[in-house]
């Protein structure tokens, strides 16, 4: 069995070739749920959607693709260790010989990835039937794409295409793939003696003794595919390359889980040519390398940034400095938008028409598609609960990421209630658009143009931008909402200002030094600054920056409705961090880095404009929406159970406490908001999951199941307790 050639490519890739098991790891990790699972990318790979659809011709570009990950890996295999079996040299077709005896790997991979989709498919309660179409279309993509790249590539007749294309193409394909030239590594066959190798499926055949054959000859046999290898090679790169131009075609946009593998092949290929020249200097190589490019990308003229479409990036950018943070926040600043928010308040009240409504403010948590959905599911039970008094005693709505999303998105339909007959805020239809997937298009575009660089461009409110996945991002949500938003935030000043409409507050973090950004249509300066007789530090004081007044001079006010939206939820690695037009550069990340909730932000405010409260209003209300994961009633256990633990766990133990350390500082505002609160102050909270058992990934992508469980949680008896303690809130006088 040790000299059977499938067990013994096997062992030489676990001795060998970690590289090689990376990548496969990689993608045994991704389909199975261990890597990424939080970002979503797992669904990327079991229910992935072309055309918004998860079907047998989804699966079938998913399994083109990975039959050419499968032949990358047999091409990168084989130049690396035919030269230690020469037995090939005495077989037909010795590359189809070797991939076929290399194949525990990739078919326990398919095996796996089958059982994969087969669990989640029947989870989302699809016939049999459907599953075993769905399954079928993987694997009649993989055996084409294979099948087509052994018999044009591959096969033992050199191609017509090198008569045609001469021999100019040929000598250029033989500098990308190197032949070994030495007969000195054949000498190590004794070590790699192989007695028995798979014919095919059914079939087991003796190997020939190949010491009466010329080393040259056999070295030339074993070498006649490096040249079609190069072609394989040069293919890839002009199918990563050409995908750029795909990503604002829908009809050509592959699935993201087919595009994220179409990257892998094309690395793993590239490791397969560096190996061919540089041999076991290739490890070295690709440090070097990387090291490289890691300090030339840092240069300003190398360096990648992402924009917020609308900004003029073109002129002189704005100064970030304490002392013009300052002057943007003066006490005659504050006052004349104190007055303003003041005028919005009597609106408010003049609306509800009631001598002292209670003011609602909603709290959207962060957490992706599934708090924007939750965020949906909640208004909607919440609105129609109430008679659609809730939604009219809604004042100002502040929180996160997803939770902002779906918010901003309901607020969009009440807007339209009035104008538009057709539209219903509350109809199941409205939430079917909110939780439509948003993680394919970055995903494809994360590989097809942010993974290299972008050809095509786009103008906006007069200046050019390169495509990215901020683009595809805002461009998806567009089309999955209908595309209802209005171009400019700044479009809602108005109906904000007379409280038509609730005002929304979006609050991305500046990661230079953790200041909010406040994105608002009306004046925020007091906001920005926390002034108190006890600071002498200016910096200290000043924790915000007013979006609008600080980007006055680069035309803020034309910032995009999807992308002020977008910097609201810069989700790490999905979304890409945005670089403001400032000196030194700004760049934003998710406001719940910050205020998962928006709670301290909307706290701030109520404690700015008490008095009004306490004279015009019977209290206030906080309706906090959260989509994360619940507080626990019990002790995490020690973090330290090994050394390797005790190294990692002091930053780790911090992150996986977040969610906690935000929840125990919204407490202790509270407990301190005793002391300046002379009106009813009420918070009611409405959890999507109701123990930390319950799992939805934080991401863009949302299984049917999960659309169901979040639809289904909103109309649950623990929701409805919660609606009739907000009920009472709202009556009490």
């Amino acid at each position: 069995m040790a000299h059977f050639f499938p067990i013994q490519l096997l062992l030489i890739h676990f001795k060998r070739s970690w590289l090689f098991l990376a990548f496969w790891l990689l993608l045994f990790g991704m389909a199975g749920g261990v890597f990424f699972n939080t970002l979503g990318i797992p669904y990327l790979f079991i229910t992935p959607e072309y055309l918004e659809e998860v079907n047998p011709l989804s699966y079938f570009i998913i399994g083109i693709v990975l039959g050419l990950f499968t032949m990358s890996f047999h091409i990168t295999s084989y130049i690396f260790y035919s030269h230690k079996f020469p037995f090939l040299a005495t077989l037909s077709r010795p590359l189809y010989r070797f991939s076929f005896n290399n194949s525990i790997i990739p078919v326990s991979f398919y095996l796996f990835y089958t059982y994969e989709i087969a669990v989640e498919l029947y989870a989302e309660h699809l016939s049999v039937a459907w599953i075993a179409a769905n399954i079928a279309g993987l694997f009649i993509g993989a055996i084409i794409s294979v099948t087509f790249s052994f018999s044009w590539f591959f096969s033992t007749i050199r191609p017509r295409v090198f008569e045609k294309i001469g021999e100019t193409l040929d000598k250029t394909l033989s500098k990308i793939i190197v032949e070994e030239k030495s007969t000195d590594k054949l000498d190590m066959q004794e070590h790699y003696r192989v007695v028995t190798y798979l014919k095919n499926f059914y079939s087991v055949r003796w190997a020939r003794d190949t010491t009466h054959y010329p080393k040259r000859d056999l070295l030339g046999i074993l070498q006649q595919h490096h040249s079609n290898a190069a072609l394989f090679l040069l293919i890839l790169t002009i199918i990563m390359l050409s995908l750029n131009w795909f990503v604002d075609q829908p009809f050509l946009m592959i699935p993201a889980g087919a595009s994220i593998v179409l990257m892998m092949t094309f690395f793993l290929m590239i490791v397969g040519a560096l190996y061919s020249r540089f041999k076991g200097w290739t490890f070295l190589f690709f440090l070097l390398a990387g090291l490289s490019i890691n300090y030339v990308s840092g240069l300003p003229e190398f360096q990648r940034t992402h924009s917020a479409f609308g900004l003029d990036y073109d002129g002189e950018p704005a100064e970030y400095s304490i002392s013009r943070l300052q002057k943007l926040s003066t006490d005659e600043i504050m006052a004349r938008d104190k007055a303003e928010t003041l005028r919005a308040l009597e609106a408010w009240k003049e609306k509800t028409g009631k001598r002292k409504p209670k003011l609602i403010i909603i709290n959207s948590s962060g957490g992706g598609l599934r708090s924007s959905l939750w965020s949906m599911a909640m208004m909607q039970r919440l609105d129609s609960s109430t008679h659609s008094e809730f939604w009219k005693s809604t004042f100002l709505v502040t929180g996160s990421s997803g939770g902002m999303v779906g918010t901003a998105y309901y607020r969009e339909l009440q807007r339209r209630l009035h104008t538009v007959p057709s539209v219903d805020p509350n109809s199941p239809l409205a939430y079917e658009k909110m939780g439509k997937d948003l993680l394919n298009p970055i995903g494809f575009t994360m590989v097809s143009t942010d993974a290299f660089f972008s050809f095509k461009k786009f103008e906006d409110a007069g200046s050019t931008y390169s495509y990215d996945r901020g683009w595809s991002f805002e461009n998806q949500l567009d089309l999955n909402t209908g595309d209802v938003l209005p171009a400019r935030w700044q479009a809602y000043r108005a109906e904000e200002q007379s409280a038509s409409i609730p005002w929304m507050i979006l609050s991305p973090t500046v990661i230079n030094e953790g200041r909010r950004l406040l994105i608002s249509n009306l004046g925020v300066s007091y906001l920005t600054r926390n002034d108190n007789p006890w600071s002498k530090t200016p910096s200290l004081e000043i924790d915000g920056v007013d979006f609008y007044r600080f980007f006055k001079e680069q035309r803020g006010d034309s910032i995009r409705t999807t992308t002020a939206l977008r910097l609201s939820a810069t989700f790490p690695y999905i979304t890409p961090l945005a670089s403001l037009p400032s000196n030194p550069r700004m760049e934003v990340i998710d406001a719940g880095a910050r205020d998962n909730n928006g709670f301290e932000l909307s706290l701030r405010f109520v404690y700015t404009f008490k008095s009004w409260i306490e004279e015009n209003t019977s209290g206030v209300v906080f309706v906090q929406l959260l989509a994360n994961d619940p507080p626990s009633d019990t002790i995490a256990g020690s973090p330290y159970k090994s050394r390797f633990d005790a190294l990692i766990k002091p930053i780790g133990g911090v992150v996986n406490s977040f969610t906690h350390l935000q929840g125990f500082s919204a407490t202790e505002h509270l407990h301190f908001a005793r002391s300046w609160v002379d009106f009813p102050l009420d918070v009611v909270s409405f959890q999507l999951l109701s123990d930390r058992k319950q799992e939805i990934a934080l991401s863009w992508h949302l299984t049917e199941r999960e659309k169901a469980f979040i639809s289904e949680s909103a109309k649950s008896n623990r929701i409805t307790e919660g609606v009739n303690e907000l009920r009472s809130a709202m009556e009490e006088q």
